[in-house]
This record gives structure tokens, C-alpha cells and sequence, in this order.
């Protein structure tokens, strides 16, 4: 809301910016936002606005802010709060501070669910075409059995502690210095022979006979 002083004394203008957000407010009715999240986050009374209330102004302020989730209580001041589905107690009590802890809230409840419900929504109310659409998704866990030091000829194995549950290594294995301090052999110092060239032998003639 902007105050503005009339030319009569007393006469105050108050100018309320609305912009996009009748329109992304109809989105979100249709989607049912708030009650898919309300289904899948934890209800605390001390809570107010209640989390799905907060996102729902969340929304329009990450759409339309220059600087999103930043003065969050600055950017409701120039706006219309019933525009946003919100009244003007709600609106004194949002700040950034609370903004986090709604976040906070939604990230320590089902937020995956939540977002697979918005999905099916989004299909269902826009009439989307999914018969192109494919998603696979694998989980490919990838974990460290046993580590192997090569040095020259000689390799070393050496197993890896690992974390039973998670199946990750808890430490590298300590790698003897002697493996990286080891005197060269006499026989490895000592340069190859060159194999032996066959003797060549003439064939027999008739006089050896």
C-alpha cells in the first residue's frame, strides 16, 4: 500500500499494487495448493499463519519479486493482501524470519509427496498431455570394497572399512611406507641380456656325407 496526501487536509490516497497476482491466485485455487500441502506437513497451533497459508504467498513473491524471499514484509506492504488470498492480521505477522521457519516446516514433512500430489494436479486441472512424457529414475549405489596400491609387479590389497548401513568407507586404509620405500633389487638394477641368436647351420653337403 502507498499513502499518499490529497490536496484537501485530511484527504489521505491509498494506492494498492495488484499487478499479476488475481491471476496466479486463480492458479492456486484451481491447483488447491494449500489444502495438498496442508495434507502433508505437521499442524502446530503456536504456528501463524499456518505453513500452507505461507507458501501460498511464497508462490507470487518468487513469480513477480525482484529479490524473492528477501523483505518479503516490504514487498506485502505495496500490495492489495487480499489479492493474495491473505487479510491484513496475517499480513503483519509474515516476515522473512517466518518465511523460514514455513519452509523449514514443509521441508521436514512429506515434501515429496506433497510435490507428486501438485504434479497429478497439475495434470488433472490443466488437462496436460502426458503421452510423451517418460521419467525413469534409478538409484545406483556405488561403494569401495577393498583398495589395491600397485607397485610395479607387486599389488597390495588393502580392505576398506565401511559404514554397515550406508555402505560407504569410513576411512582410507593406512598404506605401509614401506611399498613407497623399498631399495631397487639387484636383479631389477642389472640390464637384460639380449637372448641368443641361433647359430646358423649349413645345410649338409654332398662331401659331409
Amino acid at each position: 500500500m502507498m499513502i499518499h496526501q490529497g490536496r484537501r487536509s485530511g484527504v489521505v490516497l491509498k494506492t494498492f499494487l495488484i499487478g499479476a497476482h488475481p491471476i496466479i491466485q486463480a492458479c492456486i485455487q484451481r491447483l488447491k495448493i494449500p489444502e495438498i500441502i496442508a495434507t502433508y506437513v505437521k499442524h502446530d497451533r503456536r504456528f501463524k499463519p499456518p505453513v500452507e497459508r505461507m507458501l501460498r504467498v511464497l508462490i507470487p513473491n518468487i513469480l513477480t519479486a525482484r529479490t524473492p524471499i528477501y523483505e518479503i514484509a516490504d514487498w506485502l506492504a505495496r500490495l492489495d493482501e487480499s489479492s493474495l488470498g491473505i487479510d491484513r492480521e496475517e499480513t503483519a505477522s509474515i516476515h522473512d524470519d517466518r518465511m523460514g521457519k514455513a519452509l523449514q516446516a514443509f521441508q521436514q514433512g512429506r515434501h515429496k509427496d506433497a510435490s507428486f500430489r501438485l504434479a497429478l494436479s497439475s495434470i488433472e486441472v490443466f488437462e496436460l498431455d502426458c503421452s510423451r512424457i517418460h521419467q525413469d529414475t534409478t538409484t545406483v549405489t556405488l561403494y569401495v570394497e577393498r583398495y589395491e596400491v600397485v607397485d610395479g609387479d607387486r599389488v597390495s590389497v588393502f580392505p576398506a572399512r565401511l559404514n554397515p548401513v550406508q555402505r560407504q568407507p569410513v576411512d582410507l586404509p593406512e598404506v605401509p611406507e614401506s611399498l613407497y620405500r623399498q631399495e631397487p633389487s639387484t636383479s631389477a638394477a642389472q640390464p637384460r641380456r639380449p637372448a641368443k641368436t641361433p647359430k646358423h647351420h649349413s645345410p649338409p653337403t654332398e662331401r659331409g656325407i
